[in-house]
């Protein structure tokens, strides 16, 4: 059995109700009119599957997107982390470089003075 879409319903409603017109005894009016409500009944169910399998589809697919967008937020929290790690070290480099007395400060007047070696950590 093929599967009606809800817009054919209307042409093969308007078929039976043809066949339906035709018939010259009583008992074959009640015989289309019981074929008639066997087909709306079929439609209507093969309209709702199709919304049903058209629904699974769709939550399928945001279930798909869910679990890349989860995906790229952790990611993005832990280059949001490095991030802010790095800047910390830059930040206070700065402020080692900017807490030196200016004499010591190279860029300070074109004189070369005896700069202090601050260690870092991890060399010798």
């Amino acid at each position: 059995m093929s599967i009606a879409k809800p817009r054919e319903l209307p042409r093969r409603l308007a078929a039976i109700d043809a066949n339906i017109s035709d018939a010259q005894h009583p008992d074959d009016i009640g015989t289309q009119s019981s074929a008639l409500v066997l087909q709306i009944s079929l439609v209507s169910i093969q309209a709702i599957d199709g919304l049903i399998d058209d629904l699974k589809d769709l939550r399928t697919k945001i279930e798909n997107r869910r679990s890349r967008i989860q995906g790229d937020i952790i990611e993005f929290a832990e280059l949001n982390r490095s991030a802010v790690q790095v800047t910390k070290i830059v930040s206070d480099s700065v402020a080692q470089v900017q807490t030196r007395p200016a004499s010591n400060n190279p860029s300070s007047g074109g004189e070369t003075a005896d700069l202090e070696v601050v260690p870092v950590a991890g060399t010798q």
